[in-house]
């Protein structure tokens, strides 16, 4: 019999990895990723986005506008170090990882292939590489501290279809899925491999995205799982070698991130960011019992709250042991002192987050501790991992009783957070139950199951909680095929900011599309994403302004938005909007501005000026002009009363004019203006008379685009 089950082990094994196998020829074929960047994709125009399941998530801004696009830059200047193909020249060596050439990918495993495959492909293992580290070290993890192989690798799936975990997958996938292997690593017996697994392993996990905050967090959860692993059986001389190996490993980040950093410590965010203790909202910790409580469908109802900073590492696995713990042995038998520390160990750290989260404690009473780096819901992933580890462990020890009377207890106790958050504030809707009364059901099936026999109950109870995080959460992040983002088609707008570029003397164009999209798509763009702020620039550019108002606009991590102001201002803690009068922005070689002095004269009437607004001294006209195709040689004429500029000039893709005219060379016929008109001090708002006029070239006669207002009678001075 023994050896039947040795067998069926084997087989199943054996049937794991050549599905795992199967899956990952799969999912690397067809270039599959969790990346949102189907958004910018879907803006820019293109036929193919790429979007194979779900639907990307607009305030994942942080991957689609800044950590992908900055991937497509490096690709696009060839993996070197400082970013040719930007306005900035910044240098690409940033706090989040990048598949530069150098020495450092050494330490990038999961950039490994960009310098040898399509960057579709190497973008697509990536995340495959980020999403096996973390099921299967967090499995592994767990089994190491003594949880059965089944029960393991279904906790890790729990850990993963958290609210946290998905929602912030994107941008802490490697920071969350290496840190259990930095613990493993001390486990290999020989001295010297144990040193450079965790040297290795310890700089691989801070260079994804070097953010102390996880950092910090993490540590202190894992000092409590390395008391319990090796301190309490081996002492801590056991952990000299390694502590020294964690040491050089930062020392080798620092080193390789220098200039980064040195710039980011001075910068007023994040540089003097000190976080206070406090301010998680209560109904972050009622997700701990009710995951999806505060959620319309991946929107949170939290008040003054985005989703991602309002959701925790909740899962039903919380309520499942709260209810169905064996309660009489957990307060009838004693734990050997081996289990009683670690679960003392475990609860201190619980307690430290929870104060820190709690209480509203001064940055400087605990300057030393390092949490002032951490603010406070950055540490509930930490915290949410912990309460995971102290309900596996009070399961495993204690055991679970499953009666009918635990069930609804346990079902009132869903009804009342569904009454508590849901209920009653609208009309019923299905937002408003699912996937809250989902785990009603699954309950009932784990009790039935469960009543069946005493083996493995919290393993039923850990795959039901999967379940139902793959309801709720599963479907966050959608199944985005990588191909389209690298292998980019032309699309109408891409040329018109191909036009925009080429009259620009310098290639710069100053569309405020957001974050790093468009130097992601090889355009010199003001508009784009710094961690490192280009002080030499502004200044150059803003020399009038003073010291205390300068560093306080631009001294920081920041989204940079042209926009059509006179003077650059701070527009949130992280976004700069700046003028784009300072720059080349081509509206003066496309748009020619004169006075009635001489006769106005043109040829026909062709064209249609469709909205016209004026707010005090600025106009802002939009219609269509009989312009075919998109050259540089292609003017506008603007005759006025008044001295006016041109603010902002954009050409627009117009189909449906193409269509209407029958004439496919109009597409980019469309045409959006901005004027100023210049006046003196105290001097009102006037309406003179605005002619528009559209020329091929130089040499072909001008063509007058609408006159409803009468205004330009040829000839007419």
């Amino acid at each position: 019999m023994k050896l039947l089950h040795l067998i069926a082990a084997h087989k199943a094994r054996a049937g794991l990895a050549v599905l795992f196998v199967v899956g990952a020829m799969v999912w690397l074929s067809q270039t599959w990723s969790p990346s949102s960047y189907g958004l910018v994709l879907k803006a820019f125009g293109a036929a193919d986005t790429g979007i194979v399941l779900g639907t990307p998530r607009p305030f994942i801004s942080d991957e689609w506008g800044h950590f992908t696009p900055m991937i497509q830059a490096t690709v696009n200047n060839g993996f070197e170090r400082y970013n040719k193909t930007s306005f900035y020249g910044e240098d690409l060596r940033q706090l989040v990882s990048l598949p530069l050439r150098d020495w450092g990918l050494a330490f990038k495993p999961d950039k490994w292939l960009y310098p040898f495959v399509n960057a579709a492909y190497a973008f697509s293992f990536q995340w495959l590489f980020w999403l096996v580290a973390f099921i299967a070290g967090y499995a592994l993890l767990f089994r190491r501290l003594g949880l059965p192989p089944t029960e393991s690798a279904a906790l890790s799936l729990v850990l993963f279809f958290t609210m946290f975990v998905q929602f912030w997958w994107l941008l802490f996938a490697g920071l969350m899925g290496l840190f259990p292997w930095i613990i493993l690593a001390l486990d290999l017996r020989r001295p010297a491999v144990r040193f450079l697994a965790v040297l290795w392993i310890s700089a691989a996990w801070m260079l994804p995205y070097f953010y102390p905050p996880l950092f910090i967090s993490l540590a202190i959860v894992g000092a409590a799982i390395v008391y319990r692993l090796h301190v309490m059986p081996y002492g801590p001389a056991r952990l000299v070698l390694p502590a020294i190996a964690a040491a050089c490993a930062c020392g080798i980040v620092v080193f390789y991130l220098w200039d980064a950093l040195v710039a980011t410590w001075a910068t007023e965010f994040p540089g003097h960011r000190r976080s206070s203790g406090g301010g998680v909202p209560p109904q972050m910790f009622a997700e701990l019992l009710w995951p999806a409580a505060y959620l319309k469908g991946f929107d949170t109802t939290i008040p003054s709250d985005i989703v991602g900073e309002g959701n925790v590492v909740g899962t039903y696995y919380t309520l499942f042991t709260a209810v169905f713990l064996d309660y009489k042995r957990a307060f009838g038998s004693a734990l050997t002192p081996e289990r009683r520390r670690f679960a003392i160990a475990l609860w201190i750290v619980l307690a430290i987050f929870l104060t820190w989260q709690l209480i509203p404690i001064r940055a400087s009473w605990v300057t030393w501790t390092g949490l002032p780096l951490v603010p406070p819901r950055r540490s509930v992933f930490a915290s949410g991992l912990v309460l995971l580890l102290i309900c596996a462990f009070a399961n495993a020890w204690y055991g679970m009783r499953f009666t009918a009377m635990r069930l609804a207890v346990f079902c009132g106790i869903v009804l009342l957070g569904w009454g508590l958050t849901k209920a009653g504030v609208g009309p019923v809707e299905a937002w408003r139950v699912w996937p809250d009364f989902a785990i009603l059901p699954i309950a009932a099936i784990v009790v039935a199951i469960c009543r069946r026999s005493d083996r493995r109950n919290s393993m039923v109870v850990a795959a039901a909680s999967v379940g139902f995080g793959v309801l709720a959460f599963g479907g966050f992040n959608p199944l985005q095929s990588a191909w389209p983002i690298f292998n980019r088609e032309s699309t109408p707008f891409t040329k018109i900011l191909d036009y925009r570029a080429q009259l620009a003397s310098d290639r710069v164009i100053t569309n405020n599309n957001f974050g790093a999209t468009l130097n992601g798509w090889g355009y010199r763009s003001v508009a784009h994403v710094l961690f490192v702020p280009a002080l030499d620039v502004w200044r150059k550019l803003f020399p009038d302004l003073d010291v205390a108002t300068f560093n306080e606009i631009f001294n920081r991590f920041a989204h940079i938005v042209p926009f059509d102001e006179a003077q650059p201002r701070l527009i949130t803690f992280q976004v700069i909007g700046v003028p784009r009068r300072v720059f080349d922005d081509s509206s003066s070689r496309a748009v020619v501005t004169r006075g009635f002095g001489a006769p106005v004269d043109y040829a026909g009437i062709y064209g249609y000026i469709e909205a016209s607004s004026e707010d005090g001294h600025r106009i802002t006209l939009r219609g269509w002009a009989p312009w075919k195709g998109l050259r540089p040689e292609q003017k506008m004429i603007v005759v006025a009363d008044s001295d006016v500029e041109v603010v902002r000039f954009e050409r627009v893709a117009r189909p449906d004019v193409a269509q209407v005219l029958s004439v496919p060379d109009m597409l980019f016929s469309g045409f959006e203006l901005v004027l100023q008109r210049k006046t003196t001090q105290g001097e009102g708002p006037a309406r003179g008379r605005l002619c528009l006029l559209a020329q091929e070239s130089e040499a072909a006669p001008a063509i007058l685009i609408s006159d409803k207002a009468g205004d330009c009678k040829r000839g007419a001075p």
